[in-house]
């Protein structure tokens, strides 16, 4: 059984302060070292009203950790909503079967015995995805397919109980596949103030965040409306909402404005089967195409070479294929010549050498 404690007392008396409260914590116990642990969260809510929560693998051979946002598909229309993750709400039974053996918590980016991965040895956050709206809503009343999306809230009642278990961290990444990679970009703010360390970076997976050109104001307007995206829009963002409803595209750019001392990387597919289908909702909205190869090809370049070459804190892995995310993967990639696996050891430990790569 897990113990869950949170120990408020006076500044002169004991533990680290809470940047928020003014209060101070002692650090809280959420798990043993190196298992996998589920913890429920009291509040928290899926789609269908269940409550959820988060995994959790304190690591005993390192000070920094990773978080990670599940992906999952969306809900924004009667198709998509018939296909997203976890309708029925996420639980302790469903997180025995990705710590399990066999799982997507022994795999890829959370394998602990590969050395080829860069996250080995970093404590760990699981974040499931059971809200439908890219772990970024915060809507409580049913939207027009009959459902409450509450991701971005939900994430906010996770931060707030696991963070003191890592006072000491040293090194931050939030990272997420697809839904969750636009999760991890929506809750990096709040992340990085809640721990208050400069050593904070974000990764993301096959979630291009697309000028308007490409993902259209008017579906911009659409997931706004059905998620309630106001509240994980910080206010300082002033290019993340245009007059027309675009702007989400900016976000990135934003934070990596914002966080200059962090790196922000991205991994992205030209032909990213699953995005062409997302974007395509756009093309126009409400019942558009799937985008072309071409189209999606040009959409990440653009990206890639325009937007993303104004900052240089801020680099893609780019891969000329129709995969969609890779961080679940035990094998490797090579794209210009240049390993994944050692672009993301790179990344995680700042070498002058990582950088954008193009095929």
């Amino acid at each position: 059984m897990i113990r869950i404690s949170l120990i408020f007392c006076l500044l002169a008396a004991c533990g680290g302060s809470d940047g928020d409260s003014g209060e101070v914590v002692e650090p809280v116990v959420l798990g043993p070292d190196d298992t996998w642990t589920w913890v429920d969260v009291p509040g928290s809510l899926c789609m269908d009203g269940s409550m959820s929560g988060f995994g959790i693998y304190p690591s005993s051979k390192s000070k920094k950790l990773l978080i990670f946002m599940q992906d999952g598909g969306a809900c924004f229309n009667t198709t998509t909503c018939a296909g997203v993750f976890n309708p029925d709400g996420y639980g302790a039974d469903k997180f025995a079967g990705f710590s399990g053996p066999g799982g997507q918590g022994s795999r890829g980016i959370f394998a602990k015995d590969n050395d080829l991965n860069a996250f080995k040895d970093y404590s760990m956050i699981y974040v499931p995805y059971c809200s439908g709206d890219i772990h970024a809503g915060s809507r409580t009343e049913l939207n027009d397919y009959g459902k409450i999306s509450l991701g971005y809230e939900n994430y906010q009642k996770y931060l707030n109980t696991f963070y003191a278990a890592f006072l000491d961290v040293e090194q931050v990444v939030v990272s997420g596949s697809s839904a969750g990679g636009f999760g991890a970009v929506v809750n990096f703010d709040q992340t990085a103030e809640k721990f208050d360390i400069s050593n904070i970076h974000l990764l993301d997976d096959s979630a291009p965040p697309l000028s308007d050109t490409y993902n259209t104001p008017a579906l911009q307007s659409h997931l706004r409306d059905q998620w309630e995206l106001g509240p994980s829009m910080p206010e300082d963002c002033t290019d993340c909402e245009g007059a027309n409803g675009g702007g989400l595209g900016n976000f990135t750019t934003f934070l990596a404005r914002k966080y200059p001392e962090s790196r922000f990387g991205y991994i992205q597919s030209y032909r990213d089967g699953t995005m062409k289908l997302f974007f395509g909702f756009g093309n126009p909205f409400p019942n558009g195409a799937p985008l072309d190869d071409a189209t999606m090809t040009a959409a990440v370049k653009e990206l890639r070479d325009v937007k993303f070459a104004e900052d240089d804190n801020l680099h893609m892995y780019s891969i000329d294929s129709g995969e969609h995310v890779k961080l679940y993967d035990n094998s490797d990639s090579i794209s210009g010549g240049v390993s994944l696996k050692q672009w993301l050891k790179d990344f995680e430990s700042g070498a002058a050498s990582w950088g954008t790569v193009v095929p």
